[in-house]
């Protein structure tokens, strides 16, 4: 039990007393409270300057603030999953276990924090609804003009009469999502074999004798889900009931593959997660968590962390290549606009560029840095650069090439982060490739012209010894001296070792540190 507060007009009363040069006993006397209690308020003036107690620490919190984020991760969506499964989910992940009344605790108080976007979301849907049945609404047409005249007439005649017909016409709140008897045909996409029936001209109309083409028709339709902000399924189910309206056959995609590739949209990017403390590529568990099924993992079946989990993506390069070549295709072939110290007028490269023609250069550099700097994650990325490009045109960022990206809090294993990218690069290497230019086709070859990055980014990919280290020079094999002056490795000038280090050296080093390794494993 602690100690029971005195009164703040009680201690400011005890430091007037004192003030007066009544000492601390006659004090303690006067307001009937401990001499302990006197001294303390006095000391507690003279720090702070006020009589107020201080702010206490409290019982340290059982679940932070990315617990939290998870658990609500969990119960979104499952508003009837009772509290003692979302404790057993929360506890496998954790690292020290909760009770079902912490978690209890914590829904109730987030429940109130979102009620207010709940409410806004049902009137941005209740009002979506609302426009979506006025659109889909079964209004008869077959009324002649002189029929609706008439009806317009008999409505001014008497209110009931209004309010009756009002009632009758005005369309009911049915779910969309009702039965309705659909056949999916050739181009529903529905079937892994029916892709190739996708590859159909944009340019033909929609139907046999329609003046619209499918293609303006998709990009009518996603541009008023766009602006209606219409979900997935609402938008494939509306899709279908505007396909059973259409005179049959007709070419209208009902799903989002075929939609894409109406539009010619293809995603260029591939992300893979893996297992931050083996590597292995992570499978996916309930509510979108990610687990890993190494058997030697110490995180086996385990619902991972963000921060547990190494996020990969590559991209394609081809295709960024040729975004890159068409977007500068005015600054292509201008010898002008490069300086004479430019690596275009190495040796290396010109030898190279006489031997073929339409060549790309890639120059490759790689370096890392902290997502934010409260959070341990960090980012490594992989860019590229094209030497045809004069600089400064050369670095812009819209003129960078992303060759890939890896984003945890444990640095990249180079053979894991570079795997994808560098049999990416062979191919197009060995095959060579062709990209468009204003409707005009241009075979090119790719090539690579060097490796740059900073010493420890250096060390790390090329899997030497750091820029600190003994034998860190990666020209010669000379060996550095510890200075205890300076506190750091330093390398003469009268006692180097100017062997060049070759490739063959290279290789049997590593072979010679990977059996010291596997020595000292148990």
């Amino acid at each position: 039990m602690g100690k029971k507060p005195i009164d703040r007009f009680i201690r400011a009363w005890a430091v007037a007393l004192y003030n007066a040069d009544f000492n601390q006993v006659d004090i303690s006397k006067e307001l009937k409270i401990s001499r302990c209690c006197v001294q303390n308020a006095i000391k507690k003036f003279k720090n702070h300057g006020h009589y107020n107690d201080t702010k206490r620490s409290g019982h340290p919190k059982k679940v932070t603030g990315y617990d939290i984020r998870y658990l609500k991760k969990l119960v979104h969506g499952n508003g009837r999953v009772s509290a003692g499964k979302i404790t057993s989910e929360l506890n496998i992940s954790f690292p020290k276990p909760v009770s079902v009344v912490t978690v209890r605790r914590k829904m109730l108080r987030f429940k109130a924090s979102v009620s207010k976007k709940t409410k806004a979301r049902r009137l941005q849907r209740r009002q979506q609804r609302e426009i979506l049945n006025h659109l889909l609404g079964n209004y008869d047409t077959s009324e002649s003009d002189d029929e609706i005249n008439v009806g317009r007439n008999d409505y001014n005649q008497s209110p009931e009469c209004e309010s009756r017909t009002l009632s009758l016409n005005t369309t009911s709140c049915l779910p969309l999502h009702e039965l309705m008897n659909y056949e999916n045909d050739e181009f529903d996409n529905v079937h892994s074999f029916n892709d190739h029936l996708l590859d159909i001209d944009n340019g033909t109309p929609l139907f046999n004798g329609s003046l619209i083409t499918v293609k303006k028709a998709v990009r009518q339709l996603c541009s008023f889900f766009t602006d209606f902000n219409i979900n997935k399924r609402t938008a494939v189910h509306l899709l279908r009931i505007i396909k059973t309206l259409l005179p049959k056959p007709n070419r209208l995609p009902t799903s989002w593959k075929a939609i894409m590739k109406v539009l010619g949209h293809v995603s260029t990017s591939r992300t893979t997660f893996l297992c931050s403390s083996c590597f292995h590529r992570c499978e996916k568990g309930r509510y979108g968590s990610k687990l890993c099924q190494n058997e030697r993992c110490s995180l086996k079946n385990r619902t991972m962390k963000t921060i547990d989990i190494v996020e990969l993506v590559h991209l394609d390069i081809r295709s960024q290549i040729q975004a890159i070549l068409v977007r500068n295709q005015l600054l292509l072939n201008r010898k002008d606009l490069y300086p004479m110290t430019d690596v275009c007028f190495g040796e290396y490269y010109q030898s190279q560029s006489s031997t073929t023609t339409n060549r790309i250069t890639l120059i490759v550099h790689t370096d890392g840095a902290p997502l934010v700097k409260l959070s341990k994650q960090s980012i490594w990325s992989c860019f590229a650069s094209l030497v045809e490009l004069p600089p400064p045109a050369r670095d812009y960022h819209k003129n960078t090439v992303i060759l890939s990206l890896w984003t945890s809090k444990v640095k990249p294993d180079p053979d894991t982060f570079l795997h994808e990218t560098i049999e990416e690069l062979k191919l197009l290497i060995n095959n060579g490739t062709s990209i468009f230019i204003n409707g005009q086709e241009y075979e090119i070859t790719l090539r690579t012209q060097y490796f740059v990055s900073d010493l420890p980014a250096k060390a790390l990919f090329c899997k030497t010894m750091n820029f600190n280290g003994y034998s860190a020079c990666s020209e010669y094999c000379s060996t550095g001296e510890w200075s205890a002056e300076n506190n750091i490795v330093v390398y003469p000038f009268t006692r180097n070792n100017l062997t060049p280090r070759t490739h063959s050296a290279y290789l049997d080093a590593a072979k010679e540190a990977q059996k010291d390794q596997l020595r000292e494993r148990p």
